[in-house]
């Protein structure tokens, strides 16, 4: 996790290895890279102009290394259920019943 910690940072954004990144209206950019996150902050975190701060962060590395799925405790304001509903069964039948009809 990368967080401004100037206001040039914030507005501007900084240089890393992928080029110019940005924090737009986030107040954090999340790394999946370790090497990319190391470089970050030998260059512009407290190892070099001290513009931002690198952080690690155990629940987004968990996600990452278990296919982007919640491990149980970060299930709020990110956590869909996406499942069957009545609206989408009725959209369905109706087409299939489409499809049957031309043929």
């Amino acid at each position: 996790m990368v967080v401004p910690r100037t206001k040039e940072a914030k507005i501007l954004g900084f240089d890393a290895g992928r080029g110019r990144r940005r924090f737009g209206k986030k107040s954090a950019l999340f790394v999946s890279s370790e090497a990319e996150a190391q470089e970050i902050d030998t260059t512009v975190g407290l190892k070099g102009s001290k513009d931002v701060w690198v952080h690690e962060d155990p629940m987004y590395e968990w996600h990452l290394h278990n296919d982007g799925s919640t491990n149980g405790q970060n299930i709020d304001t990110h956590h869909y259920t996406f499942g069957a509903s009545r609206r989408y069964a009725n959209a369905w039948e109706a087409f299939e019943r489409r499809r049957k009809d031309k043929k």
